[in-house]
């Protein structure tokens, strides 16, 4: 299913709730790693932002993260 479509237990669709997100910059905690499986490309360099501490993506786990969210809400009765 195309992520446009995907409701998040929001109101708004996956993209509106994850194009609110707030966008990381390489720092200590980050660096370029290799592209991960969902293809997140920083700044068209061809690779991932990774975290350093566990070398996972940014973007999948602020996807995870948003997606989480939706479905403790919709659990709890929130819309």
């Amino acid at each position: 299913m195309h992520k446009d479509k995907l409701k998040t237990g929001y109101d708004k669709t996956y993209s509106e709730q994850y194009d609110k997100v707030v966008w990381c910059e390489i720092d200590d905690n980050r660096y370029l790693g290799s592209i991960c499986k969902r293809k997140h490309n920083w700044n068209n360099t061809g690779k991932s932002l990774r975290y350093k501490s566990n070398g996972g993506c940014v973007e999948c786990s602020k996807m995870v993260s948003l997606n989480l969210i939706g479905k403790i809400k919709k659990f709890l009765g929130f819309k």
